[in-house]
This record gives C-alpha cells, structure tokens and sequence, in this order.
C-alpha cells in the first residue's frame, strides 16, 4: 500500500522521531518520511473516507513534465527501486517481445498487447476504491488508462535518462551543463 502525505495529521514527537523531512530533495521526501515512519513501528491510521484534491497540469505536456521531474529526482532521492525498476522491466520485457515478433512471428506482439491490456486492468482493479465515477472495464477507459500508464512510463524514462546524463556522467572541468 502507497501512503501520502498530502493531508497528513502527526504527533509532533513522531515527526521529531523520524528526523521530519530531507532537507534540499525536489521530490520523494514524502516516500523516504513513510518509509521512515514505517521502520520506526509507529501506527498509522487511514481514514478511508478522506478526499484530498491534488492538482496535476492541465496540459499533456505539464503533466509529463511535472512526472519526468518526479522521476530524475526521485533517483537523486534513491527511490529507483520505488517505480523506476519496474518500468524498466515493463520495457525490457516490451523490447524483447517486439524484437521476437519482428524475427520470429508476429503472435509475439499479440502477447505484448494482451499482456499490456493485462496490465491496465490491473492498473484499474487496484485503483477502483479511489476513483470515483468511472466504473468497469469499458473501452474508454481501458484505453484512457492505457495512455496515461503509457505516459507516466515515457516520463519516467525521460526523467531517468535525464539524470544519467545531467548528473551521473563525468564531465572534463569546465564543461558546462543545463538543466
């Protein structure tokens, strides 16, 4: 189960416990805060009736901007293991379908769709108590999803790729780096 942090209610002494928040991360502060409430044993307690509003952008390309940022400092913060590793095997296992369907046969790609499909119901089933309104597994929705599984992943990749390149790769002294 995923916690947030986006209305959070703590004892003062929880927070001093756990060390509060990482100072200077962008993102995966909230993560890394839960993961320490959770070492340390403390209760949490849900409210499942709660409804918290976040914003996201309302353009394709803020959102995706918005999640490649998420993800480039997301593995600053060491949180690869969080989404990145999965997302990576989602793909490899993607390449080496494709790879096999344009050499051997094309029923390969029928089982990268099908297990794509698998994996937006999924997305669906494990999502249903927190969204309200869409009900089913009508076509719409299983392609909306899909989009948006298929957008969160491009962004993450990018975000990933982003940070191996600005951050990880030596430079000679001198050179200088945008970001």
């Amino acid at each position: 189960m995923s916690y947030s942090v986006a209305s959070l209610l703590i004892h003062r002494h929880v927070w001093e416990a756990v060390g509060g928040f990482v100072e200077g991360l962008r993102t995966g502060e909230d993560i890394l805060f839960v993961q320490r409430l959770r070492e340390g044993r403390f209760a949490i307690g849900l409210a499942p009736g709660a409804i918290v509003d976040w914003q996201i952008p309302q353009t394709l390309r803020g959102t995706m901007r918005r999640l490649a940022t998420y993800s480039h400092y997301g593995l600053e913060a060491g949180l690869g293991h969080t989404w990145h590793y999965r997302a990576f095997a989602y793909y490899g296992v993607a390449l080496l379908l494709i790879v096999m369907g344009l050499v051997h046969s094309r029923w390969w790609l029928a089982l990268l769709a099908g297990l794509f499909v698998l994996r937006v119901v999924k997305t669906i089933l494990c999502n249903e108590k927190v969204q309200r309104g869409l009900r089913g597994f009508g076509p719409l929705r299983i392609v909306l999803v899909g989009w948006i599984l298929l957008a969160m992943d491009l962004a993450t990749l990018y975000g990933t790729l982003r940070w191996m390149i600005f951050l990880r790769i030596p430079r000679p002294a001198g050179t200088l780096v945008s970001r």
